[in-house]
């Protein structure tokens, strides 16, 4: 039980590393966030972008309306400024624009925009990052390596001096789906989402320096000290860079910030300042990058036609306090233009474009739900665990309760998973577990069980074989109710073999003793009986019963235990030369003839044996031998038919519990081996069981008197001699026909 137990935690702990090495694969990774993020978003679906986030659209129609070019890249910047002016007016705290103004169009047109920009003293535009590699390279040599160089394109010099900030929102321009984007590049350089938080969060920057200078006053030492200087002391980007390196640098920062301002009055007694403190000082507080939490698919933000703010001065719009992202939303042929294909796109629906990706990024900072993933250490911690859990399971349950309850485990998982997400944007990992570990282990464990029952099968297989033939095992492995049943009639030759002197022996020796002695005793005699492809039937104290049979009478199968037998008689006497002590002479009756073969028994115990008259008659003509101090007797139907062997014809006997004789024949030898003694003995053994039969006493007597000057200790002559000693004086009834009747085994 033990060592079950572990071989189960060794197998969930290999589960378990399997999963941590998969963790750390950037494909299985690739799979786990394509997989997990997509089952995610389509259970939780779309949700409420943050009113606070307005889209004002680029657009055909705009074009249309406003009788301008359909390039958003030529629509005069006269517009621009008029747009600017208007939602200054209606108290917008940031404009980002998701345009470029790298060129200059019409100096009037620019300058109307840098001084309406000016004026509004929160505008944001747009640059790009170029990339380029370089190689390294030396006079006269091959390239080293490369460098890769990254070069900020700003709008015209005019624009970006009269902007509050200058940033870029880089996103990959790859054939793959967007769940990613930076809040700082590079490390510390403000992405235009970041830089617009900032701007929206003005009203809080004089008491987050308050509570920096409270915490440590050489922390604003490189910082505006208040909202004016902030945006006359230069670019506000380079504010927000300063604010993230002391955060990064100062982890604990956050925390200390956050219970500093949260005593002041104006923070404790607003809702919606201490919610966006928060969200602020996360957003420097946390890491570079973040998946970004989709509200739904496009148009999910509240979007405004550019022509309707121009034509009603935005008038009935409620943009008091919002943060307005100005940017193209359909694709209106400008190189800058691009879906981005996300979780919520589909094959009949448009791609997300660059605008509202910066507005839901936004939004995510705004709300601090961007979606949470586990510290990697725990992730993988996890990772091993829920192997290691579902490894043991599958090992020490079985299949089938194993697979049930693992799917059960796996469903709750991800139920918990989902629930996790649409409450605190919480994304666990499910493809490692659920696709990964949780299948491998149940295949796993399937492949070692059927291993082991296999295993176990063939050690049950092999254990039977030594008590049963291979055909018999297969019919019983392949419908084992119907085995107590079976039953086969054949036609065989059966051999029984006795030792004799087996009851002194074993008084003689101790169990152990003649078990070890007895063994070694059964693999001098099995050893023919297989070699001839002889079944082993019955292993009966000192006795063994084998046979050869065929569904149809086959010289065969009566040539072979003959052979058999003769190797069994010459083995044993090898045997028993080399035993100093102990001697176990075999006796050998043959006979063939119809046998049932099946098994034998009742209720709960079977046993697999031979049964008929041919199995008796062989067992009495091995008892014969008793009488006759022979070896080998087979009866007149074993040699029917073949003329390979030399055996003596040694009368008609009827056994004990017979009714009619048998005419039975000593086993001498193959025919071609036989020398002149053995058919002089033949020959006058023959002579003299002929005068036997014809009745004539004396004569007979004389005749196995000269069997016995060939060989004195011939064992039928005596037997005979006796015999006939006794009809002189009692002579046998009328009808005698030669045979003798034993009454005893």
């Amino acid at each position: 039980m033990i060592a079950r137990h572990s071989r189960a935690v060794l197998f969930g702990c290999v589960i378990g590393i399997l999963g941590i090495v998969a963790s750390m694969l950037s494909l299985v990774d690739e799979y786990d966030q394509s997989i997990g993020l997509d089952l995610l978003f389509s259970m939780r679906g779309p949700r409420p972008a943050p009113p606070e986030v307005v889209i004002i659209t680029l657009d055909r129609a705009s074009a249309l309306r406003l009788d301008i070019p359909r390039d958003p890249m030529k629509w005069p910047r006269a517009l621009h400024a008029r747009l600017v002016d208007i939602l200054s007016r209606q108290g917008i705290k940031v404009i980002s624009f998701d345009l470029m103004f790298d060129e200059s169009r019409s100096q009037r047109d620019d300058r109307m925009l840098a001084e309406a920009i000016e004026r509004s003293g929160n505008v944001i535009l747009s640059g790009t990052i170029v990339s380029e590699h370089i190689l390294l390279q030396a006079k006269g040599r091959s390239p080293g390596g490369s460098v890769m160089v990254e070069t900020m394109i700003s709008p015209v010099e005019q624009l970006a001096s009269a902007a509050v900030a200058t940033a870029s929102f880089p996103l990959p321009r790859i054939p793959k789906r967007l769940d990613q984007c930076w809040s700082f590049k590079m490390g510390n350089v403000p992405t235009l989402p970041v830089v617009a938080m900032q701007v929206y969060a003005m009203d809080l920057y004089d008491e987050m320096i308050w509570a920096l200078a409270r915490i440590n006053p050489a922390l604003v030492d490189h910082l505006p000290r208040n909202r004016q200087s902030f945006f006359t002391d230069g670019k506000a980007q380079n504010t927000v860079r300063a604010l993230r390196e002391l955060f990064k640098e100062n982890p604990s920062l956050r925390t200390n910030v956050l219970d500093e301002m949260s005593q002041l009055p104006q923070i404790s007694g607003d809702a919606r300042k201490a919610r966006t403190l928060r969200a602020l000082l996360d957003m420097y507080a946390e890491g570079e990058s973040h998946f970004i939490n989709y509200y739904g698919p496009p148009g999910s933000i509240a979007r405004v036609p550019y022509y309707k703010i121009l034509e009603t001065g935005g008038e009935g719009l409620d943009l008091k306090g919002k943060a307005v992202f100005v940017g193209v939303a359909e694709d209106l042929r400008s190189e800058q233009v691009g879906g981005f294909y996300t979780v919520f796109s589909s094959p009949d629906a448009e791609d997300l474009c660059s605008v509202e990706l910066a507005a839901t990024v936004f939004g995510n900072l705004l709300e601090g739900r961007s979606i949470n993933m586990m510290a990697p250490m725990a992730q993988l911690a996890f990772v091993f665990f829920w192997g290691l859990a579902i490894g043991i399971l599958c090992r020490v349950m079985t299949l089938l309760r194993s697979g049930l309850l693992i799917a059960l485990m796996s469903l709750l998982y991800i139920g918990l998973v989902i629930h996790l997400f649409r409450s605190g944007e919480m994304w666990l990992p499910v493809f490692v577990p659920v696709v990964l570990q949780a299948p491998l282990a149940f295949v796993a464990a399937s492949v070692w069980r059927y291993r082991e029952v296999r295993k176990e099968r063939e050690d049950v297989r092999k254990a039977m074989g030594y008590y049963l033939p291979d055909d018999v095992i297969d019919h019983m492995v392949e419908n084992i109710a119907a085995f107590k049943d079976k039953s086969d009639m054949v036609h065989g030759t059966v051999l029984f073999a006795d030792a004799e002197k087996y009851s002194t022996l074993a008084e003689g020796m101790s169990p152990a003793e003649l078990k070890s002695f007895m063994n070694s005793y059964y693999e001098v005699v099995f050893t023919p009986v297989k070699r001839h492809g002889g079944r082993v039937l019955d292993v009966v104290g000192d006795a063994m019963l084998a046979i050869w049979y065929g569904e149809i009478p086959d010289a065969g199968v009566r040539v072979k235990p003959c052979q058999a037998a003769l190797e069994i008689a010459e083995a044993v006497a090898q045997f028993n030369d080399g035993s100093d002590n102990h001697k176990l002479p075999v006796r050998i009756g043959i006979h063939s003839g119809h046998v049932s073969i099946g098994t034998v028994g009742a209720i709960d115990h079977y046993e697999y044996r031979a049964v008929g008259d041919c199995v008796n008659t062989a067992s009495r003509l091995e008892g014969l031998n008793k009488y006759l101090k022979t070896r080998i007797v087979v009866s007149d139907d074993v040699l029917a038919g073949t003329d390979e062997y030399l055996a003596r014809p040694l009368g008609k006997f009827v056994l004990a519990g017979k009714v009619n004789a048998v005419s039975v024949h000593e086993l001498l030898c193959r025919r071609e081996r036989a020398d002149g003694e053995q058919l002089a003995l033949c020959l006058a053994f023959s002579r003299a069981l002929e005068a036997y039969r014809s009745r004539d006493w004396n004569e007979a007597i004389g005749l196995f008197e000269d069997v016995l000057r060939l060989r004195p200790d011939d064992g039928p002559a005596r037997f005979y001699q006796m015999i006939c000693r006794e009809f002189i004086v009692k002579p046998p009834p009328e009808g005698w026909e030669g045979s003798v009747t034993l009454s005893g085994k």
